[in-house]
């Protein structure tokens, strides 16, 4: 036997009826009877009896993945409201100590399943936005529609003393920029590895004839079909809601006064 590369394929082996159903095997006939020169008897994704490891695989392809509208929308949540008369008449203060817990979420689900016999499971790496903040990978199978959330909780703490004046009404405010994600993904799962091109009668490779002469040939698949036509591809979503790190305490006055100061949250532990 002949081989046109040194990579054996090491996952999930696929059927014939995926083969045939991407016509694996008509292309992989017409390249070889071309190449070689001869035509062939048959090709196989993997023959039975054929232990030489040249294998056609299935494999999941997460590096691949692509994610659409990754752009949050945003808007300033008001978190912590509260109101304060002065009715001294010598004026005095007014001392707010607030404390706001907000839960961030992540949930990413496969919507769709793909068409092949064999059931691949893979990890979806999220973009860093995310795992900056959340940490986790997701597991999802080919085979199946599922849905995943991981959550973690940021506090935003702040203390902020007015001076006031009588008969004068102060609005306290805590708030944050909340931003809220909705995207789409897909990854490629794909045939990969090789057919075996089966001839009448011993042939060589015309470009390397040093190789010798042999019944049948190993060629990957990726020589004679392009990657699209290789692949299905699994579907899922992205939610997530998220805060900005910081936040803003302000106090507004109806005797026209205004003062603002800034914060940052606290981030704690994360559970699923």
């Amino acid at each position: 036997n002949g081989i046109k590369s040194d990579q054996i394929c090491s996952y999930a082996l696929a059927s014939q009826t995926d083969c045939n159903n991407l016509q694996i095997p008509t292309s992989c006939t017409n390249y070889c009877s071309s190449y070689f020169g001869m035509n062939t008897d048959a090709c196989y994704c993997n023959a039975q009896g054929d232990t030489s490891g040249f294998n056609a695989c299935v494999q999941a392809l997460p590096n691949l993945v692509q994610y659409s509208n990754l752009q949050p929308t945003s808007a300033d949540k008001v978190m912590i409201s509260d109101t304060y008369y002065e009715g001294n008449q010598n004026g005095g203060s007014k001392t707010w100590t607030e404390s706001s817990a907000q839960q961030e979420t992540l949930t990413v689900s496969s919507t769709s399943t793909v068409g092949f016999q064999e059931s691949i499971s893979y990890t979806v790496k999220v973009p860093f936005v995310f795992s900056s903040t959340f940490g986790v990978d997701f597991s999802f199978s080919s085979t199946q529609m599922t849905s995943q959330t991981h959550s973690n909780t940021i506090t935003f703490s702040d203390t902020t003393t007015e001076a006031t004046k009588y008969n004068c009404t102060y609005n306290y405010s805590l708030d944050s920029s909340e931003q809220l994600y909705s995207s789409n993904w897909q990854i490629p799962i794909c045939v990969t590895g090789y057919t075996r091109c089966d001839f009448p009668s011993p042939v060589a490779d015309p470009n390397d004839p040093s190789q010798g002469s042999h019944y049948y040939w190993y060629i990957p698949v990726g020589v004679y079909m392009p990657f699209k036509g290789l692949c299905q591809y699994q579907e899922g979503t992205l939610q997530s809601t998220m805060f900005s790190s910081n936040c803003t305490s302000c106090v507004t006055s109806n005797c026209g006064s205004k003062s603002c100061q800034f914060d940052t949250g606290v981030t704690g532990n994360s559970g699923s």
